[in-house]
């Protein structure tokens, strides 16, 4: 017999459970017959005899128990995995491992994972902050299953998507500079500036802005910091003008919004997963209430 018949099996298990025919033959809605003669097409394929017949009706051999202990095993632990599955499929179970910068998090995450989180509270919600380019990394090893960022990326092996857009804005505390004449680019790059790192997407929009303006950017006093909230904290310190999302900005900050007559270009805001690894159904699941 080749090894693991499940379809034969399937009805072995269901009769010796039963003890019955009419009653297996109802459980796997197949006639009776059928049934029948897949347990003798069973015996043929073993060699030997499953159950004893009798007008009484039918009981397991010595050889039939034997492997109904081994097949009662495995098609219980196979109902336990399908009913695992199905946990998961209705989102009673499952994880969802989101990248983000602790920014958008605050600005875009809260609303949908708080949605979520109320219609399938058994789904586990792990975050993982970090720079786009270390968490964009993650996602494609697989270690995450989403990564929202501001920016762009040309990754080949990530599905790239847009979901909005947010404003940068420059920012400082009118306590310590007044800017009120400053109306351009090149007025403000002669105050100290707080931007974030290098590898920072904010920081990419700042750089290619002054360089289409012909800066050097060595011309810059500038501060580095890790972080918007960083930067607008030392903003209001007054240690200088910050660049900042709009967003970020709260009516208790003691921060005042510069405007100049050049537009800074919109921050596109996007989702990304991997076009290798196939998302979860908790994942499939969340990207439909970020994308809302």
């Amino acid at each position: 017999m080749a090894k693991y018949n499940l379809e034969l099996l399937k009805i072995f298990y269901e009769v010796a459970k039963e003890g019955n025919v009419t009653r297996a033959s109802e459980n796997l809605f197949i006639s009776q017959p059928a049934v029948s003669q897949s347990i003798k097409k069973l015996e043929d394929e073993l060699g030997g005899t499953l159950f004893n017949r009798s007008n009484k009706g039918i009981t397991l051999t010595s050889e039939g128990m034997e492997l109904f202990s081994y097949v009662k095993s495995a098609f219980e632990i196979l109902d336990k995995g399908e009913d695992e599955f199905e946990n998961y499929r209705g989102l009673k179970k499952g994880c969802v491992k989101i990248g983000i910068s602790t920014t958008l998090a605050k600005l875009i995450l809260v609303e949908p994972l708080k949605n979520f989180h109320e219609d399938f509270p058994g789904v586990k919600i792990e975050l993982v902050n970090g720079l786009t380019s270390d968490i964009l990394e993650e996602l494609e090893r697989g270690k995450l299953d989403i990564v929202i960022f501001g920016g762009e990326c040309e990754n080949k092996k990530l599905e790239v998507r847009e979901i909005g857009y947010l404003q940068h804005v420059f920012v400082y505390n009118k306590n310590f500079f007044n800017l009120e004449n400053v109306k351009t680019n090149e007025e403000l790059i002669k105050f100290p500036l707080i931007l974030q790192n290098k590898n920072s997407n904010s920081r990419k929009l700042f750089d290619d802005m002054i360089k289409k303006k012909g800066v050097n950017e060595q011309d810059l006093t500038c501060t580095e910091v890790v972080s918007q909230e960083l930067a607008k904290i030392l903003a209001s310190s007054g240690f200088g003008i910050g660049f900042v999302l709009k967003e970020t900005i709260e009516k208790d900050d003691d921060l005042s919004i510069l405007t100049l007559e050049e537009k800074i270009p919109e921050f596109r805001v996007s989702v990304a997963r991997s076009s290798i690894f196939a998302p979860t159904i908790a994942t499939k699941t969340f990207l439909k209430y970020l994308e809302n």
